[in-house]
C-alpha cells in the first residue's frame, strides 16, 4: 500500500499534462497577471471607492472572482503539485467555499486559492515583484487622494485626528505600510544593512504617528528586533529543533492566547481589565461574540457594529477585530484550521530555505492577527503564499536535524 501511495505521489498533474518549458512560462505569466489584478482590485475596495462609487465597487468584486477562477485553473492544470497535494488542496478549497457560503465572507477562500497559485514562480523573484507592486499601489492611491478621487474619512483617537489618506480606516493605511515594510525585510533581510533597519523604523514611526495604528507599528518594531536576532544568531537558531517547533507553532500559539483570554475574560478581574485595555477592548469583544454565537465547523454570519456606524447610529460598538477570533467565530473551526495549516506550511518552507525574511514576515503577521483582522487576507499577508512552495516532507524538520541549505 505504501509503495502505491509513493508511486502516485511521485507524479504531479503537470507531469501528466506535459512538463514542457512553455507550460511553466504560461503558468507564471497567468499567475502574475492574476496576482496584480486581484491585489489592485482588493486593495481599492479598502479605499473610499467602496462608499463613493458603489457600482464600481461591485465591478471590483466581480474582478476578484474572475481572478480566482483563473487561479484555480492554473493550480489544477499547470501547478507542479503532486497528485496527493492537489487532492488535499482541492478538498480544502471546497471546505473554504462552503464556509464562505455559510458566513458570507469570500476573502479567506479567495486568498487561499491565490496563495496556492504561486507555485510556478520563484519566491525570491516574487518578493521583489511584491515590493515594487505594493509601492506602486501605495503611490497610485496617494495620487488618487491628491486628485480628490479618494476622500478622507475622519477618525479620532482622543482629540487627535488619525491620518487616513483616502482609505476607509486608519488601520488599513497602517497595515498597507506595514506590509510594505515587511516585504522590504523579506527582500533585504539577508544583507541587513543599517539602511534597511532605518527604513523599517521610519515606517513604524509613521504608523504610530500618522494613522496611529499601534498594532502595525508594534509589528514592524518586532520585525526590527527579529532582524537583529537573525543577523547574529539566525543559522544557529534554525539548527535547534526546539526553535523550529516554536517557530512553526507560533500562529497556533497566538490563536490559543487570544482565544483563551477571550473565553476566560471576566470584566471584574483586574488582570483582564489591564489586558483588555492594552488590546483596546478586543478581549471583551471576543468574549461577547463567544457568548452570543455558536461554535461552528463551517462558519456563520455575524453582525458587527464598527466605529463609524456606531458614531452615526448611536449603536454600541461591537466589532471582532482579531483575525484568529474572526476565523473561529465567523469563518468556522475548519477555516481556522486551514489558515493555521497554511501559516505552518509557509513557516516550514521558510525554515528549510533558511529564509529569515519570510520567517520574520510570518511571525510579525502572527502577532498582528491577535488584534487585527487583515492577517488572514493574502493581499495584506503576502507571506501566506510561502505555503505554495511547501512539501509534506517539510514536516520532517520538526523531528530531525535540519540540513544546510544555502539557496538564498
Amino acid at each position: 500500500m505504501n509503495g502505491l501511495v509513493n508511486a502516485i505521489n511521485r507524479y504531479s498533474v503537470a507531469d501528466i499534462i506535459g512538463d514542457e518549458r512553455a507550460r511553466r512560462c504560461i503558468s507564471r505569466v497567468v499567475f502574475y497577471i492574476c496576482l496584480a489584478v486581484y491585489m489592485t482590485a482588493s486593495l481599492l475596495q479598502y479605499t473610499s471607492i467602496k462608499t463613493s462609487y458603489p457600482e464600481f465597487n461591485k465591478v471590483l468584486t466581480q474582478i476578484t472572482w474572475y481572478c480566482v477562477y483563473v487561479a484555480t485553473a492554473n493550480i489544477i492544470l499547470f501547478a507542479d503539485y503532486s497528485l496527493i497535494q492537489i487532492v488535499l488542496y482541492i478538498a480544502m478549497m471546497i471546505l473554504l467555499y462552503q464556509s464562505y457560503k455559510s458566513c458570507g465572507t469570500r476573502l479567506v477562500y479567495q486568498g487561499f486559492v491565490i496563495a496556492l497559485s504561486a507555485r510556478p514562480v520563484d519566491w525570491k523573484h516574487l518578493r521583489k515583484v511584491l515590493l515594487y507592486g505594493m509601492g506602486a499601489l501605495i503611490a497610485i492611491c496617494l495620487i488618487l487622494y491628491a486628485a480628490g478621487v479618494l476622500i478622507g474619512f475622519e477618525y479620532y483617537k482622543g482629540e487627535k485626528m488619525r491620518l487616513v489618506l483616502g482609505y476607509n480606516h486608519p488601520n488599513v493605511l497602517g497595515c498597507i505600510v506595514m506590509t510594505f515594510g515587511l516585504i522590504w525585510v523579506a527582500v533585504f533581510a539577508k544583507r541587513s544593512k543599517l539602511w534597511d533597519y532605518l527604513v523599517v523604523i521610519a515606517l513604524a514611526a509613521f504608523c504610530w504617528l500618522g494613522p496611529m495604528s499601534r498594532t502595525s507599528a508594534i509589528s514592524l518594531a518586532f520585525a526590527v528586533l527579529l532582524m537583529l536576532v537573525a543577523h547574529f544568531w539566525g543559522e544557529k537558531l534554525l539548527d535547534c529543533i526546539v526553535i523550529r517547533w516554536l517557530l512553526s507553532l507560533f500562529a497556533p500559539f497566538c490563536f490559543l492566547l487570544i482565544f483563551g483570554l477571550s473565553y476566560l475574560y471576566t470584566p471584574d478581574n483586574a488582570f483582564f481589565q489591564k489586558i483588555n485595555a492594552a488590546l483596546s477592548g478586543r478581549v471583551a469583544f471576543g468574549h461577547a461574540f463567544l457568548d452570543k454565537y455558536l461554535h461552528t465547523w463551517m462558519g456563520q454570519k455575524i453582525k458587527m457594529v464598527g466605529t463609524a456606524e456606531s458614531q452615526k447610529t448611536g449603536k454600541p460598538n461591537m466589532y471582532l477585530d482579531s483575525a484568529y477570533m474572526r476565523l473561529y467565530v465567523s469563518i468556522g473551526i475548519i477555516g481556522l484550521l486551514i489558515v493555521l495549516f497554511v501559516m505552518i506550511a509557509a513557516m516550514l518552507y521558510a525554515i528549510r530555505m533558511h529564509d529569515w525574511g519570510l520567517i520574520i514576515g510570518l511571525l510579525a503577521f502572527g502577532i498582528y492577527g491577535i488584534s487585527e483582522v487583515y492577517m488572514m487576507y493574502v493581499y495584506f499577508n503576502v507571506f501566506l503564499m510561502g505555503a505554495a512552495y511547501g512539501e509534506f516532507s517539510d514536516f520532517g524538520l520538526l523531528i530531525r536535524r535540519k540540513e544546510k541549505n544555502e539557496n538564498l
